[in-house]
């Protein structure tokens, strides 16, 4: 945990970054002795990316999607009807074009990325409900197959 200041200079993270995890988890936090709510979320977002780090590589896409929705976001129905048309236009990408690194995307590809990040991630724990994720993330390996599946859910 750090200032807001001492975080974007020892992260160089990206200016709408709110944490990092890179095998240490970093969080900028106020002055205030009280920690927030959204401290709190922020704490649990990049906890799942230490746990996903753990269990194998995965991919950005799916790390920010299980981050977001573990940590208590949902989606908004705007964002969602975007989403949808996108879907129906065939005008999303495929979720391994979204690539590996997002620290360096501008806010706005950033909030296209993490909106569909989500948007998949819901998807991939629907398509799992029965089988269960905790089956999925045991075989890194055996994602490639996994993804391509709900690529073509998402219509993509």
């Amino acid at each position: 945990a750090q200032s807001r200041q001492s975080y974007f200079a020892s992260t160089q993270a990206a200016e709408w970054s709110g944490g990092l995890y890179d095998g240490r988890i970093h969080v900028p936090v106020s002055e205030s002795r009280q920690v927030s709510a959204d401290t709190r979320k922020t704490f649990a977002h990049e906890l799942v990316h230490a746990c996903l780090h753990e269990l194998g590589s995965w991919p950005s896409w799916l790390h920010e999607g299980l981050a977001q929705k573990f940590s208590g976001e949902t989606m908004p129905a705007n964002a969602r009807t975007v989403m949808e048309e996108m879907r129906k236009a065939k005008a999303l990408p495929k979720l391994s074009q979204l690539g590996q690194n997002w620290s360096r995307m501008s806010a706005q590809h950033a909030l296209v990325a993490y909106t569909l990040a989500l948007y998949a991630a819901e998807k991939l724990m629907e398509m799992k409900a029965s089988t269960g994720l905790g089956n999925v993330l045991r075989d890194p390996s055996g994602f490639p197959a996994i993804e391509a599946e709900l690529d073509r859910a998402l219509g993509l």
